[in-house]
């Protein structure tokens, strides 16, 4: 039955009515497609106050509702419920109470308004009684109402004490629903949660946490199961999304600030958690949500301590433009000589490694993006690493399993100038002569832009005097330094990414010294869970092991749903127990099983995991506040053993 012949039966009862009643009726709901007049020009146009026009409608539709008329009214809103709701849904699954009576001004024919009133009372009567209600919405759904409920109660329950934002297909698989009905879900709580680019999040959405979500976005479509450095991710976000005007210090907030969801892997940049899960692209900018709008998280008014004179970090793009590529103590000596020693030296080392206005382009060494972003990847070479220290820091990460071109500086061409030195030290000084052994031993002449007798001649040389003379074996044992869970699941996920791991890129990840033994635990546990493969020496490279994707996905997935990882939680539990199955193997290469046994006794110790979990024992990407906010779930009460996929 369409419109006109509900128009018809309302038209045939109204011929009974007085002249007032059916001009209140046609005007107020546009019968027959007429336009819908407001309260007031109904009122000027009949001549009578608002409060008669109301009086009036309501004599209109009680006279409507005599059993007679009232009947085939019923009849016909009952063949047209689908149509009512998907005009009121606008042909979704809910309604909003908030919304209600604009959709129905603009959606809903005038004839079935009126029928609705008639039988219903109200718009909101009719959806009560056709559809399921909450506090905020009325809603259809192909799921029970009860379990509607209790998917509700269970997103309540999370919104103080999970981390959000989080992929909406994670969370599905934490509450263990379909993503359908999470989305349901959370649009129903519309007060707690939305969704923004497939990750539900906190409402009000704010700045940071766009910022957060397009970046994990990037990351998992661009570099899933991989890393990027933070200049290239700054550079990504801007070619995807121009309605930011992002700054390097933005990007680091809005990552540092939710480590359920990105991993800072050092100077290397940065990994995403949980990147294989989050699947579609969602790289359109026009979802309507600006991030021109202040960050909602910031007081109102704050203040900042007066400078004078010129910003630190404008010294030291002065010095890097007039004199190149220089060490930071060149760099320490040009600021305190500009500032009359105003300035404390201190500070000059994390301005040239958090900023994303400098390359390092050896260690310790710095240079200008727009002198070095495109150093040659084979010839370039700088007389400023022609020292010993220099050159035994490429000697050991080389031997250790690092890749030429680790730094721009690092090149085959600077190998071939460190060997031309180093020969020429240890004529001049016998008793220096390792560097040169050292570096002919993990050289390789084929590769360097030198004429092919010339490579012929260094290849001789490396297999006649080429053996490597920089061994240490380890100054403590392996269970004087406790690494957090959180420090083995970073290394793991870089084990996946470079399909290796090594002492050295492990200091990298961490910020730490490069020449730090404080990696081999780390090593070791890796190498017991079978992330890694054990090696017969720890400084020497350790290949892929076989669980290394069971135990980053296991670790992912428990980071997201409770946004922090600890050795005496279910998964913490679970890997302690099994590290002490295995804790007696035979293959684990440098490891000493006595070494490895009281290492796993001390994270089995209760109060040593509390102090690790309260970042006494942490390491320093660990010792930062913002990493430590979450509450610490440690019971006295047996905890559930938790079944490993491997």
């Amino acid at each position: 039955m369409d419109n006109l012949s509900v128009y018809q039966h309302i038209s045939k009862a109204l011929r009974s009515f007085d002249e007032k009643q059916r001009k209140v009726l046609i005007y107020l709901y546009g019968l027959k497609g007429g336009k819908r007049h407001s309260l007031e020009e109904i009122s000027n146009r009949l001549n009578a106050s608002p409060g008669k026009i109301l009086s009036v409608e309501k004599q209109a539709l009680r006279r409507l509702r005599h059993p007679r008329l009232c009947k085939p009214l019923a009849q016909m809103l009952e063949k047209r419920e689908t149509e009512i709701w998907s005009a009121l849904s606008g042909s979704g699954s809910l309604v909003y109470k908030n919304q209600l009576s604009i959709q129905a001004s603009e959606q809903l024919p005038g004839e079935l308004l009126v029928a609705i009133k008639c039988i219903y009372g109200t718009l909101e009567g009719w959806l009560s009684e056709n559809s399921c209600e909450t506090a905020n919405a009325w809603f259809r759904s192909k799921y029970p109402y009860k379990e509607v409920l209790k998917v509700l109660d269970k997103l309540e329950e999370m919104y103080d004490v999970a981390s959000f934002p989080i992929p909406i297909g994670i969370l599905a698989q934490t509450l263990q629903i379909d993503t359908q009905l999470l989305e349901l879900a959370v649009n129903l709580l519309t007060n707690h949660f939305g969704i923004y680019k497939g990750y539900v999040a906190r409402v009000p959405i704010a700045a940071r946490t766009l910022r957060a979500v397009r970046f994990h976005l990037i990351l998992s479509h661009y570099y899933s199961n991989d890393y990027v450095p933070m200049r290239q991710l700054i550079k990504d976000y801007k070619q995807i999304y121009s309605d930011d005007d992002l700054t390097f210090i933005d990007a680091e907030i809005a990552m540092h600030a939710r480590p359920h969801l990105f991993l800072r892997l050092g100077e290397l940049g940065w990994s995403g958690v949980g990147t294989e899960i989050v699947q579609g692209s969602c790289f359109d900018s026009g979802d309507g949500l600006a991030l021109s709008d202040s960050d909602r998280d910031k007081k109102k008014y704050f203040f900042k301590r007066p400078r004078s004179g010129v910003p630190t970090i404008e010294i030291i793009r002065e010095c890097l433009a007039s004199r190149g590529a220089c060490r930071i103590s060149e760099i320490n000596r040009y600021v305190m000589e500009k500032t009359n020693a105003r300035l404390s030296p201190a500070g000059v080392g994390p301005i040239l490694a958090q900023k994303g206005d400098f390359i390092r382009l050896a260690p310790g060494v710095y240079g200008l993006p727009d002198q070095y972003s495109h150093v040659d990847p084979v010839t370039a070479t700088s007389d400023l690493l022609l020292r010993k220290k220099d050159c035994s820091l490429y000697i050991i990460a080389r031997y250790a399993g690092e890749p030429l071109n680790s730094y721009p500086l690092w090149t085959p061409a600077m190998e071939w100038k460190w060997c031309s030195w180093a020969e020429e030290l240890s004529i001049r000084k016998r008793y220096e002569s390792k560097w040169f052994h050292s570096l002919l031993f993990i050289a390789e002449p084929r590769l360097w832009p030198s004429p092919d007798s010339e490579q012929v001649l260094w290849e001789f040389k490396k297999q006649a005097v080429g053996y490597y003379q920089f061994n240490e074996d380890l100054r403590q044992p392996i269970w004087r330094k406790i690494p957090t869970l959180r420090d083995v699941f970073t290394v793991a996920v870089c084990a996946r990414c470079f399909r290796a791991m090594n002492w050295f890129k492990i200091n990298r990840i961490f910020g730490q010294f490069l020449t730090d033994q404080n990696a081999a635990p780390v090593l070791a546990l890796l190498i017991a869970l079978d992330v890694i493969e054990p090696s017969d020496h720890w400084q020497k490279p350790h290949n892929i092991g076989p669980n290394v994707d069971d135990i980053v996905s296991m670790l992912s997935n428990d980071l997201h749903r409770k946004g922090s990882i600890q050795w005496n939680d279910e998964i913490g539990l679970a890997l302690r127990n099994h590290l002490r199955a295995v804790s007696r193997r035979e293959d684990l290469g440098w490891v000493d099983a006595g070494e490895l046994e009281i290492l796993i006794g001390t994270l089995d110790n209760a109060q040593v995991s509390r102090q690790i979990a309260d970042g006494e024992l942490l390491s320093e990407i660990e010792c930062d506040p913002v990493l430590n906010d979450y509450e610490d779930t440690s019971t006295d009460q047996p905890q559930k053993q938790l079944k490993l996929p491997f």
